[in-house]
């Protein structure tokens, strides 16, 4: 009966196979943390910290009011004082306040605190105009909601602040998710906020953000819970019940800020070519401490020039200067095209796609034209255009909130990249939900295209069904061959004829096809404006 336990054996493996086809990377064993984040006024639309050496200048264009970034709450020493600390994947530093001179009201007093210890050492960061000057010290931090324990935590203390802090108080920190590579000082022992979570925690190295931006609750009107409410930040993971679909992860080139690999950006679907290098010649990072969407100053023009198309709208409204306010019904969303980001693709929810492959962040028009909270008009809701161009000294290009705001950004820190997945939030509340669209390169140089954008619920039912279905098959067939097995054994076992053949199984599932996907219940869904690609 060996023959028989082996191909039991065999069926089994092939069932156990079948059903791990990995849809996540990430330990489901493993507790994630999460943490509401809160929308804030910012003084500038950016916390973009200055490279140490290879970027010298960042964009930072004032506005005419103020901006909004997001927060989470964090109490600090022993008792315990509260702040607001600004989440920035742009910089690296942990900071708070720690003086009168530092430009807010609130601030920490370390001679308040039992378990306050001084590192004796000067730290100054500059953040293009604003810049700050602060001692580095260590106390106890703790988060608000999710671990039972707090973590001691080096930061700096800040002393004195220029063009840093907003002038109301709203946030009194700053917690800089970068790399180590750029936290200032250079060559400082200390190691960044996370780094410090994720060895004394044990928690993956990797956390996610998901923006929630400005919406109309119903009709043109809004609460002060959509206002205030500003989203989820996990540590340790991923929490799919914030996302549709799949996670599309694009590699991080380069470990200092999230520098990923822009190939191409698409208004309406016609690609936006460059001369010379195109956009090799542009570093790419993916912020969350820069509210708006900044490209190079051609691509701004050629934007600017199809959107006008579709919008009337004054000059300044476009320099980011001025809102526009429209009465009666607002703007027609689903009249204004879309504007796609094409990125390398790694891989979709860890399975490793080929070297050619490629997806696009296609983003609503309530992205690029976003609505503002602290305008209004007799009323009614005012926007403000959320691409701005960069300076010639500063050739970079920033994924800020405004492109955030429509996906679950997870920053896998594990295996370096940046994964994509469609917002549950922007999908249920923006007119024209945003979208991912994968694009492959198939064997005769043609384009592939699949729209990305159905529930994650759909997908992994269909899966299910399909394996439950080759268990219940592969099931039968070994229920059949085992009894032939047995019967012809006995026959040949009392006849003393030659012993049976032993019977092989396929070890491996058979490969499957990610089928094409696309919001079913979105009239105004982005799956209706495939997009496409020169090749």
């Amino acid at each position: 009966m060996n023959i028989v336990w082996r191909f039991i054996l065999n069926i089994l493996a092939f069932m156990m196979v079948a059903g791990d086809i990995p849809f996540d990377k990430i330990d489901k064993s493993v507790k994630i943390h999460k943490y509401s984040l809160y929308r804030v006024h910012k003084w500038k639309e950016n916390n973009f910290q200055n490279a140490p050496s290879e970027l010298s200048t960042r964009i930072d264009r004032m506005r005419g009011f103020p901006d909004i970034g997001y927060a989470i709450h964090i109490t600090v020493g022993t008792p315990g004082q509260q702040f607001n600390a600004l989440v920035d994947t742009g910089s690296s530093n942990f900071a708070i306040a720690a003086s009168p001179n530092a430009g807010v009201p609130s601030y920490y007093h370390s001679r308040r605190s039992s378990t306050f210890q001084n590192r004796s050492q000067q730290v100054t960061v500059q953040y293009g105009k604003g810049t700050w000057t602060g001692d580095l010290m260590s106390d106890i931090v703790h988060l608000d909601v999710g671990f039972n324990r707090a973590i001691r935590q080096d930061f700096s203390g800040i002393i004195y602040s220029y063009q840093f802090f907003p002038s109301s108080d709203v946030w009194q920190s700053i917690i800089g998710m970068g790399y180590s590579s750029i936290e200032m000082p250079i060559g400082t022992p200390t190691k960044t906020f996370f780094d410090q979570l994720v060895d004394k925690t044990g928690i993956a190295n990797i956390f996610s953000l998901t923006l929630y931006g400005p919406v109309l609750s119903k009709g043109l009107s809004w609460t002060s819970k959509d206002s205030n409410y500003g989203g989820e930040m996990t540590f340790g993971g991923i929490d799919r019940t914030l996302f549709l679909g799949h996670v599309y992860y694009t590699p991080v080139i380069k470990k200092w800020y999230y520098e990923v690999k822009l190939l191409n950006i698409s208004v309406d679907g016609k690609p936006i070519t460059m001369c010379c290098h195109g956009y090799e010649k542009y570093v790419t990072f993916v912020d969350s401490g820069t509210t708006e969407i900044v490209v190079p100053p051609a691509v701004f023009r050629t934007i600017v020039h199809s959107l006008q198309k579709f919008i009337q709208a004054p000059k300044l409204f476009w320099e980011g200067r001025e809102v526009i306010c429209p009465a009666g019904l607002g703007i027609a969303w689903s009249s204004l095209p879309i504007i796609e980001f094409t990125l390398p693709l790694a891989g979709v929810d860890g399975v490793l796609a080929y070297e050619s492959s490629r997806f696009n962040l296609a983003i609503s028009p309530q992205q690029y034209i976003r609505l503002s909270e602290t305008v209004r008009n007799l009323g009614f809701p005012c926007y403000t255009f959320s691409i701005s161009p960069s300076s010639n000294d500063a050739p970079v290009i920033i994924l800020g909130d405004a492109l955030m705001e429509g996906y679950t950004v997870v920053f896998d820190r594990i295996n370096n990249q940046v994964g994509f997945a469609v917002s549950r939030f922007a999908a249920k509340n923006l007119t024209v939900s945003p979208g991912i669209n994968r694009l492959e390169r198939v064997k005769n140089g043609s384009l592939n295209i699949q729209n990305i954008s159905s529930s994650s619920e759909d997908s992994v039912a269909i899966v299910s069904v399909v394996l439950a279905s080759i268990s219940l098959f592969m099931t039968c067939i070994s229920i059949g061959v085992m009894t032939c097995i047995y019967f012809n054994h006995h026959r040949n076992k009392s006849s003393n004829d030659y012993p049976y053949r032993q019977v092989s199984s396929p070890h491996h599932p058979p490969a499957y096809s990610n089928a094409e996907e696309q919001y079913g219940s979105r009239d105004n869904s982005l799956a209706d404006n495939g997009p496409t690609e020169s090749d």
